[in-house]
């Protein structure tokens, strides 16, 4: 049962690292949900001081401005990390696949092994 023994552990590493995308993926939507908050604040910012005059309009649309960069940026991170949670996940299955077809010629080869060593004492 080595073979299967070698897929486990890529499977359990596999898995790991699927994880660890996952947490990161879901890092980066709190990120854009986090830059998302910011820029419907700077909007109220932006209608409530066409009411008073101590709120730059310039200064508030600069910010918005980096905020939607930020936000274009997070948003293909999220993207690239969708992509790439799907080929971990993707992977996890093919290599659970090759466990479990590993582990089924292991046991027919045993099997095998045990049929042949009791036709050869029932013989001699």
């Amino acid at each position: 049962m080595k073979q299967s023994r070698r897929y486990a552990q890529l499977f359990k590493t596999q898995t790991l690292l699927k994880e660890r995308e996952e947490l990161q993926l879901t890092q980066a939507r709190r990120e854009l949900a986090a830059l998302e908050e910011e820029t419907r604040y700077l909007f109220w910012l932006m209608q409530k001081g066409a009411t008073t005059d101590f709120i730059d309009p310039l200064l508030l649309a600069r910010r918005l401005e980096r905020t939607r960069q930020a936000q274009a940026a997070v948003q293909a991170k999220v993207d690239t990390m969708i992509q790439s949670l799907l080929q971990a996940t993707r992977r996890c299955e093919m290599i659970a696949e090759k466990q479990r077809a590993a582990r089924a010629q292991e046991e027919h080869k045993e099997m095998a092994d045990m049929m042949e060593e009791f036709v050869t004492r029932t013989v001699l």
